[in-house]
């Protein structure tokens, strides 16, 4: 499952879970992260994107709680969304409801990958 991970234009914030991701250990353990570099003119290869390639479904929730961490380490960070097919989740504040949004919309998404819906 690929999750791909933007922050609506704060390559600084991206670049920065991204490192966070890299830093955590259950992240490393069960996931395969693939940095995407802007494509436009001036922007001089920006962090524009993260894939993260998931090896479970239960590693989902681990790249949710890794969320969590750095939101509350950066109370002043900018939204997050998480993306998977046609399904995203903008995330504000990292609140618990926001958090398993990101959990459920995905795996939902998943679901309907997997049934050729979507």
């Amino acid at each position: 499952m690929t999750i791909t991970v933007s922050a609506a234009g704060d390559e600084i914030a991206l670049s920065d879970f991204y490192q966070w991701l890299c830093e955590d250990l259950e992240i490393v353990r069960t996931a395969e992260l693939r940095p995407r570099a802007a494509k436009r003119t001036g922007h001089m290869g920006a962090l524009e994107l993260v894939d993260v390639v998931l090896s479970n479904a239960t590693a989902l929730g681990s790249l949710a709680l890794a969320y969590v961490s750095w939101r509350r380490a950066r109370p002043e960070a900018p939204p997050l969304t998480f993306a998977r097919n046609q399904v995203s989740v903008v995330v504000v504040d990292g609140s618990a409801a926001e958090v398993q949004r990101i959990v459920n919309d995905l795996v939902r998404g998943q679901n309907e990958d997997a049934d050729g819906d979507g």
